[in-house]
Parts: structure tokens; C-alpha cells; sequence
């Protein structure tokens, strides 16, 4: 059960440490030249920095407690994740890439799916999980795609890595539960 706990919480630390996008090469210089965009690109490579301090307060007691307040933060990060990842698709529509536009909404589709898995759930444990899964989806597929267009932006493995991590240890521990 302790390892479990120990991998959410390494995927929780390295969505925070996505970033660090802003302090490589091409958003660095991008926003010391004009920084007009700064709100936008926040909103696209920050969230993912929210989403891993919120999911490092939760830990797998306070998870399996069930209290109404984290479960409702837990949903709503969930619909925000899915909100989130569909503006990302927005964003990946307007740009070439090696990933066909079915690929993405592919993807935003399994997101809503999860999402819907999450409310016909009727234990406690099985709403978390799904919630949490689609949290550690968005997130991780975001930084897989981004890295996959941008190969030379390191910071774009964390995310990508961080929503795995989340997923195998959600559902390592709340499995047991």
C-alpha cells in the first residue's frame, strides 16, 4: 500500500515540475520579448502545475476518507481537466503535427468516458479513482503530445510521466480500499 501512495505522490511532483517549461529556451525568450501572451500560456502550462500542488495535499488516507469537500475538489478538478484538455485540442487543431485530429478528440472522448465512469460509480473509492484517472489522463497526454511536437522541450517529460505515475498509484491504492 506504501508504494502505491509513494508513486501518486512522485506523479503529483513531477506535473509541478512541468513548469518549468517557462524557463526553457523558446518560451523564455518568447515571453522577454513580448509578454502579452503570458496569460495564455499560463493557462496552457500552468494548469498542469495546480493540478500536481492540489494533488500533493491529497494524500491516500485523506482519498480513502470520502469526505464530501474531497470529492467534490476531486470532480471538480476532474471536469476542469477535461475543459482544459479540450482547449488544448483547440490549440492543436490550429498547428501541423504527426498526430491526426481524430487522434485528439480520440483522446478527449476516453477523458469524457472516464468522467461518466466516475459519476455511475457508487463507492466512494471507485468515484475517486476515475476522477483522479482523469486528472492523471489529461495531464499526461498533454505532455506526451507536447512532446512528441516539440522534442527538444525536455520539460514536457514530466507531465507525460507524472499522469502515469498518478494513474498506477491511484489505482494501486484505491483498489485495496
Amino acid at each position: 500500500m506504501r508504494g502505491w501512495g509513494l508513486l501518486y505522490r512522485l506523479g503529483a511532483m513531477t506535473m509541478v515540475f512541468s513548469g518549468g517549461v517557462f524557463f526553457d529556451e523558446p518560451y523564455r525568450d518568447y515571453l522577454a520579448r513580448d509578454h502579452s501572451q503570458f496569460n495564455s500560456l499560463l493557462l496552457l502550462y500552468g494548469f498542469p502545475v495546480l493540478v500536481g500542488f492540489s494533488l500533493l495535499v491529497l494524500s491516500a488516507e485523506v482519498l480513502k476518507s470520502g469526505e464530501g469537500a474531497i470529492r467534490r475538489l476531486c470532480m471538480g478538478l476532474a471536469l476542469v481537466s477535461f475543459c482544459w484538455l479540450g482547449l488544448w485540442v483547440l490549440v492543436w487543431r490550429m498547428t501541423p503535427g504527426p498526430l491526426p485530429w481524430p487522434m485528439h478528440l480520440l483522446a478527449l472522448g476516453a477523458v469524457a468516458a472516464a468522467i461518466l465512469m466516475g459519476f455511475r460509480q457508487d463507492r466512494i473509492e471507485g468515484k475517486q479513482a476515475w476522477f483522479l484517472t482523469v486528472i492523471g489522463g489529461s495531464v499526461g497526454y498533454m505532455g506526451a503530445v507536447n512532446l512528441l511536437l516539440q522534442p527538444a522541450t525536455r520539460h514536457f517529460i514530466a507531465p507525460a510521466l507524472g499522469g502515469l505515475l498518478v494513474i498506477a498509484g491511484v489505482w494501486g491504492f484505491l483498489r485495496k480500499a
